[in-house]
This record gives C-alpha cells, structure tokens and sequence, in this order.
C-alpha cells in the first residue's frame, strides 16, 4: 500500500514538473511545423468596451525552416456601435526572454511597429496606435504551488495534448491608448492575460470569459488532439465568492448545451458544495470569424467564431441554495473546430 502510495505521488511530481508555469509566458522554441505560438490580452474598460492584442508567432507546414513570423491581431468591440477587426502579417519576428533579473520576462519585438514585454505594449500600425502598462498586481489563475499551471491541471501535460495554454492573469489592471480612423481614447482597465503555443488545432473548443475590477470568468471547454475526452474547467472570483472548477468530464460533473448558429451556450458544473451555471448569449452577427492559426496554419477543416459582445450570466448555488447571481453585460465568446456553426 505505501509503495503504490509513493508511486502515485511520483507520477503525479512528474507530471506536475513538466506542468505550465508563469515562466512560460517567454517564448518557446519551435518543436515542428506547423507551429503557432500566442500572447492574448483582453482589455476591459467598462466605459468603452473590450479590446483585444493578439500577438502571435507561426510557422507554415510548407515552411523550408523552422523560422517564425509574425502576426498581430487587434479587435476593438465598443460598448456600442460596430466591432473593428484589424490583422497584420510579418516576415520577421524577434523573440527573447527579456530582463534576466526581472521574473516572468519576455520580449516580442517587430522593430519599429511592435514592442511588447510583461508590463507593457506598444503597436504602431497602419490604421491604428495602441499603447498598455501594468498599473498593479497580476491576478493568476492559481494560487500555491504553481500559479501559473493550466486551468486543466495535469491533464494538459500529456505527450498527445498539442495545445499547451494556461493563464497568466484574470484581471491586471491596466492604463491604454488606443487610436484608429474612427475614434481615439484613453483609460484605464483590467487586462486577462494568457498563453498558448500549439502544433495543430483543438477538435472543439469554446471559451467563455469577462473580467473587471470585480467579477473574473472563465469557462472554456472542448477536446484536444488525440484525446478522447470532452473535459470542461474555468473559475469565478467575485468579491464574496471564489470557485474553482477542477477539470470535469461531460455528462458526468459538468453538463453543457451549445448551438453556436444561435451564439448560446449552457455550462453547468456540479461540485461536492457548488453548482455553477454560466449561460452566454450573442447576436450571431455580431460574431467575427478568425482563421488564424486555424485554417490558414493548420490547414484546419473549420476555423473560429467569436465575439467580445456577449451578455454572460452566472447563478452560483451553495448546497442547492442560490448564493450569487451575477450579470455581466458585455464578454468573450468563442467557438472553434466541430462547434464552428459552419458559415463564413
């Protein structure tokens, strides 16, 4: 008995020592292509909406080397009026681990057009300038041993997993400037930070999340590369409640219901002491659909739909009674692989 005990325990220090941690929000090097390797900020002012920085790295499957480009994308959703979408492709990327004496460094750089690193960015573009800082703590997914471990736990270190992802941060608050042909403004937010680097694209995903000074969500679920499981996880911190949902298996601990044509979602998690039940909701115009890395990298037979303008509700239940509920008018709202509706 003690010798299975200390069997386990070490397969489980394995696992959990080849785990995501804060550290990799530096770059990695290519194992393969394709390959694509991400950096997502979602920016929250309340007063005017969410705005998303992707900064990305890819390698095509034809490629003759293993050189990464680059690729930035931006999307500004306002509180009201139209979502602008904005991409732009680079032949030349420079990666490093940034300042070796300060933690959780990095640098993404495209000279003259991009600089970015852990506390801050700036873009120059050709139709719009944006600018963020750091103006507070990191709020991590995690909290001891390793904060910077995916939402999806052990689970995510399997050899056959090909999307590694974790989250930096629910909420970090943050000043930004952002200018295009249509409006310029400044403010202060809460930026959702988080990581993925992956080889091929997820079989099905969705991916539910808000944030602000007060409410931090996240619910994402799907199933991934040569596993033949729909797992769910996510967690909800708001100044009365924080709740943990631990990876679950569909049909068993978490139950969900999806029509993305209709942009709805239903995910409900069932613990010893909760349940916790997130429905979102968007006009299905008002989604965007991205085929970068999907299609265009990983040469995927469906690529992703999302919006930032999803109205997201969560009703928390402690031993069957209704603790919490919560509205939160504007969110993320994401659907790729066999959920993708199928309209382009």
């Amino acid at each position: 008995m003690i010798l299975r005990a200390l069997t386990v325990l070490m397969t489980l220090f394995i696992n959990y020592a080849v785990a995501t941690t804060l550290d990799d929000i530096k770059p990695h090097s290519p194992t393969q292509s394709p390959w694509n390797e991400q950096w997502f900020y979602y920016i929250n002012d309340p007063a005017v909406g969410y705005i998303k920085v992707s900064l990305q790295t890819y390698i095509m499957g034809d490629a003759p080397s293993l050189q990464e480009k680059g690729y930035i994308h931006v999307v500004f959703t306002p509180r009201v009026g139209a979502t602008r979408v904005y991409d732009y492709f680079f032949d030349d990327v420079q990666l490093s681990d940034g300042d070796p004496e300060e933690p959780y460094s990095f640098s993404y750089s495209i000279p003259g057009v991009v600089e970015a690193n852990q506390n801050r960015i700036e873009l120059t573009l050709p139709d719009l300038y944006f600018t963020s800082e750091k103006l507070g703590s990191d709020k991590h997914y995690w909290g001891w041993p390793n904060p910077g471990a995916s939402p999806f736990g052990l689970l995510a270190a399997l050899p056959f997993i090909e999307n590694q992802w974790f989250v930096f941060s629910l909420g970090t608050p943050t000043r930004y400037v952002y200018s295009d042909p249509n409006s310029s403004f400044s403010g202060s937010g809460t930026a959702y930070i988080d990581r993925q680097w992956s080889v091929d694209q997820a079989s099905s995903f969705a991916f539910i999340m808000a944030t602000d000074k007060d409410v931090n969500l996240l619910v994402s679920g799907g199933r991934d590369g040569a596993l033949p499981l729909e797992l769910w996880a996510g967690r909800y911190l708001s100044d009365t409640q924080n709740v943990t949902l631990h990876p679950s298996l569909q049909g068993l601990s978490v139950h969900r219901t999806i029509n993305a044509c209709e942009g709805k979602i239903t995910v409900e998690f069932s613990k010893l002491t909760h349940k916790l039940v997130v429905q979102a909701e968007a006009d299905p115009a008002d989604f965007y659909v991205s085929e970068m890395p999907s299609t265009v990298v990983f040469n995927s037979a469906q690529p992703a739909m999302k919006t930032m303008n999803a109205e997201i509700s969560v009703d928390l239940y402690r031993f069957n009674k209704l603790v919490e509920q919560t509205h939160l008018p504007q969110g993320i709202l994401e659907f790729g692989g066999d959920w993708y509706c199928g309209r382009k």
